[in-house]
């Protein structure tokens, strides 16, 4: 390849176009008719339902699986090995820890059942034999929607996963449980040398169910971890821990001043932990229901936090110093460096501390003197290597004189301030404060908390404090993985750990009900009456047993006012609508009905073949043969053993012209050719469904081989018409039995046509590009666009709102958002309303396209890049710079580094404004707007249409010059860290411009091309591979 122009119609991707469905004739009154939004809404309620059924089956297979896993012992014994030592090799270790992984994974895969468990065999067949009575009914409404739990189902078979990802059932166990586990073996160990031995009897006894024959002793071994993998056997393990912890609990009240550390309970199995409690609903109906969830979580809380015990976290804290400084441990994270910034005023003291001494420690070697960055980078994985720090190790590396240690930090409870002579209020008096605050709402009448500003000012503070105190206490969890860490610690800040995390789920809840957008965007997907695999495929089978329309869909065209074509989605459970009628002639108005055929080219020279294919190829290349012994001509004009009539005739016409001439003038020549290609041409013509096929029949001048080339040829797809009395649709439209359901499809470039004759549009701009792939698809005779499946939704308005939301009246001055625009003001002669599309009820249209459906699914887009630039091809580069001053900086240099272009692209000019856009102005302003509405939990405008118009232009400016110019781009290579920082301000559009820019060079279209040029619609490049 030697340009860009020639990366075209290389692989095949899939997009998904979005439309609305207006209904047509009597479609609406048949949807209320028969209740089928009902139906489908129903739908959606049982679907939550059986979620629930499908979750219950899960655990009870976990647990199945689960207690036929025995863990290798000498797995377990290498994991302890490498766990007790501070030094260990971390490659090993995680080696050790996916070995078991593995041996989990393994047992889920062996089960007969684990295949079909993400199949419609789990509705079908697992489920029914699972449930009640009462749920099999609710079960059996999916028999034949088994689709519907698609997703559910992809996420679910996550959980049986064997990489080492949190939420994963093999994570749960080997990276979560089992270090909880060994650090109860050492911490046992540690009381059964105390007096508390004294009430090991007495739970044995109370026990001797559970503890089947074992004693107390047995179940702190590391073999005795396989029986703490199943959700029951988990619940007996922290039963047994609960009672020795009580036990530890009586004799330290007895005996003040002696430290005995305590068990941890390990987590419960993936599913089974998801119970939430009964006054925590999956989302928030009501105000009241709202203030009853955080009423109960503060009394739920209020002893862990503050309770008069020792184990209160306030206590904990407070205390602090009592516990071994040396092995408590903070975490590497974004919290040490929040320590670091409290105390110190920067958020990398610790760390450069910590670095410091390693370099001490780890002197740099000749060659890393004289190259300084490789040191660095030593230096940079031995840090890297630790997963975190003790406090009495951090307290050594810095100034303690000047500043606080870490433990007096969390002895202060939160109130530390840096400023001489202030403090703040600890988080547990901020909490008390806080609630007090909100007292009257529990007690007192009230409006609408998330129309008060004030009411929903003091729901937040509430909750702030509480997710203040968990990210002040986070770091003191470590990573969990250290060695000799102080367990009684560990175990008691764990316990207030999980106590303290329903505040995650609350806050969330509350924030997203008091912030909630004031329409819903939520949809329902519909069936009309069909199965689950509704619209699926669109093919009609017409062979001799007529099959019909597997999928339910029916796609119409009909010429509107102007004559262009209006396109329509037809749904019915009659399969043999609409067959194609000889006696129908079209006229203007009349329906069409598309006909698409799967075509297989190879079956029209054998099956479908008119005659016989092989005694046709034999006569012509005996004829052949015939003659050129007849006329004493040269050997090798004979046809060769086993060659095809194409590639003879072929070979004849280009390496022998004149015999070829003169042998198609034998009379048996003649006939045995003639024969041959009426044959072929009466195939062709037998192909009514596919028109490609049909104009080749007109190609009377072609001889046999380039016939038979073009047969080869022909698009594996085809789309074809053909009319439909008007009669027959109003016939199946009107009737109460499988009726047809009719939508005309509809966007902003479909409906010019109506609003054009009605008079409300008096022109129209450069059609979508969607618009132009739904054209393409329906409307042209073309093999880049191929049809994939579609699905139909249905939105209910938003109650209400017609009546609350804002509107602008017809003829009245509105202000100009750009400050660029010389006019200020603009007038219209309609009434704008702010979300229009939520205050009436919406039929939506998904079908999914496959582009450039005839080539393979990858292309490796980089070597024939590196091609095109060996070659020369390659006349300029883009450089992107995306900073805080820019949104985007471009420059443009040609292959000797000289600078062509510079630009901003702060501010966007077009066609109808010469000063352009302050796209940036705009951004910042809405930031702003956005974090004061965080802050304060208001209704955040959407900033997310706003980047998306500005990087939809950037991206076509770039992806424009890139052709213009012969061009690529080079983009700096953005850490994910410095990404992830610059995401707290939203208009830095890093990940998102990136992704925008790929997606647009997939399959790039130049809106303005002929459709049958480079870069036009049936020739788009292909500049990058599919991200």
């Amino acid at each position: 390849m030697k340009e860009i122009k020639e990366l075209t119609g290389l692989y095949s991707l899939t997009k998904t176009i979005g439309l609305e469905l207006k209904p047509v004739g009597k479609t609406q009154q048949l949807i209320e008719s028969k209740k089928l939004i009902e139906q489908d809404d129903q739908r959606a309620e049982d679907y939550k339902i059986v979620k629930d059924i499908i979750d219950r089956y899960h655990k009870d297979f976990i647990d199945k699986c689960l207690n036929s896993v025995e863990i290798k012992k000498e797995d377990l014994e290498e994991y302890v090995s490498l766990a007790e030592n501070s030094n260990r090799n971390t490659k090993d270790f995680d080696e050790v820890k996916t070995k078991m992984r593995n041996q989990i994974t393994e047992a889920f895969k062996k089960n007969h059942l684990f295949t079909g468990l993400f199949k419609k065999n789990l509705i079908k067949d697992y489920l029914p034999d699972f449930v009640s009575e009462e749920e099999k009914n609710v079960v059996n409404k999916f028999s034949k929607f088994t689709t519907y739990f698609d997703a559910f189902n992809n996420n679910r078979k996550n959980l049986y996963s064997g990489d080492a990802k949190s939420g994963t059932i093999a994570y749960r166990l080997i990276h979560e449980n089992l270090p909880m586990f060994l650090d109860n073996i050492a911490s046992f160990n540690k009381i059964s040398e105390t007096r508390v031995n004294e009430y090991f009897s007495s739970i044995e006894a109370e026990f001797t169910d559970t503890l089947n024959g074992k004693h107390l002793a047995d179940l702190f071994q590391i073999d005795y971890f396989n029986n703490t993998l199943t959700q029951k056997k988990i619940d007996n393990y922290n039963y047994i821990v609960g009672a020795v912890n009580k036990a530890v609990n009586l004799y330290k009240q007895q005996h003040k001043n002696i430290r005995i550390p305590l068990l941890k309970k390990i987590h419960k199995m993936i599913l089974s932990d998801r119970v939430t409690p009964s006054w925590l609903p999956e989302r928030f109906e009501s105000d009241e229901e709202m203030l009853t969830a955080i009423k109960a979580t503060y009394e739920s809380l209020k002893e862990v936090l503050v309770g008069d015990d020792d184990d209160s976290l306030r206590n904990l804290l407070l205390n602090i110093d009592n516990f071994d400084l040396e092995h408590i441990y903070i975490a590497k994270d974004s919290g040490l460096t929040s320590i670091s910034q409290q105390i110190f005023g920067y958020y990398d003291t610790y760390t450069l501390a910590i670095k410091d001494q390693l370099q001490r420690k780890n002197p740099a070697t000749k060659k890393q003197r004289e190259n300084p960055n490789l040191y660095d980078e030593r230096i940079d994985k031995l840090y890297k290597k630790e997963g975190s720090f003790s406090i009495a190790y951090l307290n050594r590396l810095v100034d303690t004189k000047e500043h606080i240690t870490i433990n007096e930090y969390y002895r202060l409870l939160g109130s530390y301030c840096r400023e001489g002579g202030k403090s703040n209020d600890d988080f547990f008096k901020q909490i008390d404060g806080a609630y007090s605050a909100i007292s009257y709402l529990f007690s007192a009448e009230h409006g609408e908390i998330a129309q008060s500003d004030s009411d929903t000012a003091v729901v937040q503070k509430l909750l702030e404090a509480y997710k203040g105190l968990q990210r002040f206490i986070k770091p003191l969890l470590g990573h969990g993985d250290e060695a000799d860490k102080d367990n009684e610690f560990d175990v008691k800040l764990r316990k207030v750990w999980d106590e303290l995390n329903i505040i995650t789920p609350l806050y969330d809840k509350v924030r997203n009900w008091l912030s909630r957008k004031i329409y819903n965007p939520e949809k329902i997907k519909l069936y009309f009456e069909n199965n689950g695999k509704l619209l699926s495929g669109w093919s009609d089978s017409q062979t001799e047993y007529d099959n019909g329309t597997q999928y339910g869909g029916y796609i119409f065209r009909k010429k509107n006012e102007i004559g262009e074509y209006d396109f329509y989605l037809g749904i019915s459970a009659d399969a043999k609508l609409f067959r194609r009628d000889k006696t129908i002639c079209y006229e203007d108005g009349m329906y069409e009905r598309l006909d698409y055929y799967n075509l297989k080219p190879n079956t029209l020279l054998g099956n479908s073949y008119i005659g016989n294919y092989g005694e046709d190829s034999n006569a012509v290349l005996s004829a052949f043969n015939d003659a050129v012994t007849k006329l004493h001509l040269e050997k090798k004009l004979v046809p060769k053993d086993n060659e095809k009539v194409p590639t003879y005739l072929k070979r004849l016409k280009q390496d022998y012209a004149n015999f070829y001439q003169i042998l198609m003038n034998d009379n048996n020549v003649v006939d045995a050719y003639k024969s041959m290609k009426q044959h072929i041409l009466a195939t062709l013509a037998s192909l009514i469904r596919v028109p490609a096929a049909i104009e080749l029949t007109t190609q009377t001048n072609l001889d046999i081989d380039k016939l038979i080339d073009e047969i080869i040829n022909l698009p594996s797809e085809s789309f074809g018409y053909f009319p439909v009395a008007t009669a027959a649709i109003e016939e199946a439209n009107n009737r109460e039995k499988k009726p047809l359901f009719l939508f005309k499809m509809s966007n902003k470039d479909l409906s010019y046509a109506e609003k054009f004759s009605k008079g409300d549009r008096k022109s129209r701009g450069t059609e979508n590009l969607h618009t132009m792939y739904l054209k393409a698809l329906l409307g042209m005779t073309q093999n880049v666009f191929s049809i994939g499946s579609g699905m139909v939704f249905f939105r209910h308005n938003t109650e209400g709102l017609a009546e609350t939301t804002a509107r602008h009246k017809a003829n009245e001055f509105i202000a100009n958002k750009n400050k660029l625009n010389d006019k200020k003001k603009s007038i219209f002669d309609y009434e704008i309303v702010k979300n229009k599309r939520f205050t009436v009820d919406k039929y939506l249209f998904h079908l999914s396209l496959k582009l450039n459906y005839t080539q393979p699914n990858k292309f490796d887009i980089n070597s024939k890049v590196r091609e095109i630039i060996r070659n020369g091809g390659i006349k300029h580069i883009i450089g992107i710079d995306r900073g805080e001053r820019n949104l985007i900086y471009l420059s443009l240099i040609d292959m000797e580094g000289n600078i062509v272009m510079q630009k901003s692209l702060n501010i966007l000019k077009d066609d109808h404004n010469a000063k352009g856009t302050d796209y940036k102005g705009l951004l910042t302003e809405r930031e702003g707007e956005n974090k004061e509405a965080r802050r304060n939990w208001k209704k955040i405008a959407n900033i997310k249409d706003l980047k998306r118009g500005y990087l939809s232009q950037v991206v076509h400016i770039i992806s424009k010059m890139m052709v213009e110019y012969n061009a690529i781009v080079v983009l700096e290579d953005l850490n994910p860290g410095f990404i992830r920082g610059r995401q707290k301000i939203e208009r830095n559009v890093y990940e998102q411009f990136e992704r925008m820019l790929i997606d647009k060079l997939n399959f790039y279209v130049d809106k303005h091309k002929d459709a049958n040029e480079t870069g036009g619609l049936l020739h788009a490049l292909q500049l990058t591979s599919e991200s």
